[in-house]
Formats: structure tokens, sequence, C-alpha cells
């Protein structure tokens, strides 16, 4: 049997819903919520930490823009909760101990998030990584710097040494 266009793509829809991230890190105050409805109060808030994502409202990857804002439930202390996050904030921070070329220059940014640009480049040079951001978006390593730890994304023509 030969599956339609349009079943081929339900199937994926579907098989990619079922694989939303099992983990996320947040990095910042994150407001919850007893149901996926902002205007609720919030029950509480979570603080930076990796949560455990229980489910994700329907069609979560329709939308291909990072910013794109999703309702996902994760567990906490109260139970299940929901969280808003963009799509560009599904992704978990791992440790790692390693060093990449930059070839070119390189913004810093505040968070692994590539809408937190700052205005301070590094030139080409080789960089210690102390962390590692994985996301659907870009990868962000967290880098020593004189201003203390910091993000990149990506690096264009980097490489690890």
């Amino acid at each position: 049997m030969q599956l339609s266009r349009s079943d081929y793509v339900s199937l994926c829809r579907m098989t990619l819903e079922a694989r939303f991230p099992a983990i996320v890190t947040l990095f910042e105050i994150t407001p919850m919520f007893s149901s996926p409805n902002e205007s609720v109060i919030p029950t509480g808030m979570i603080a930076p930490q990796d949560v455990q994502l229980l489910a994700a409202q329907s069609e979560w990857l329709d939308d291909d823009k990072r910013t794109d804002t999703k309702w996902f439930q994760v567990s906490t202390w109260l139970g299940a909760q929901w969280i808003q996050l963009e799509l560009q904030q599904l992704g978990k921070l791992e440790k790692t101990d390693i060093y990449v070329l930059l070839q070119k220059v390189t913004t810093l940014q505040n968070t692994p998030h590539p809408s937190s640009a700052l205005e301070i480049s590094l030139s080409p040079q080789k960089v210690h990584v102390i962390a590692l951001f994985r996301s659907k978006f870009s990868n962000s390593f967290l880098i020593e710097t004189w201003l203390g730890p910091q993000w990149i994304t990506t690096p264009n023509d980097g490489f690890v040494k």
C-alpha cells in the first residue's frame, strides 16, 4: 500500500510531535500555569534549571520561526504545570571541555539564543568551550572570556581542536 501525500504529511507530523525533547534547560525564571492559558494567574515560577517535558500543545512544530511561542507541560513540585517557551529555547545544556578555533569575527551573546546578541565581538582566535546548548535552530557554545562566561552561536568555519 502506498501512502498519499496528505497521509505521509500527517504521519510525519505525528512522528515529530511525539518527539518533543524529554528535558529542556531553562535559563531564566519562567512562570507556570495550571492550564495552557496565559490569562489565568500563574501558579508559581520555575527557577533556571533542567525540566522534564510531559506534553506539548498540538502542532507545536508547525511554525519554524525560532521566536514562535508554544505551550509545554512540565513536571514540577506542584505536579504537571504548563509553561510557554520560544521554540529556540527547546534544548539542553551539556557540560563540555573543548576548544574551538574562530576563523571569523564572532558576536558574544547573553544567552544561547541568537536573539540575545551583545555589541561585543571576538576576533578570530582559539576559545575554550565549557558548555554546549543544542536546539533545533542552532548550537551555542558557552565560552570563557575576559567578561566571564559568554555565549556564541555555532561559529562559521570554526572547528574543534
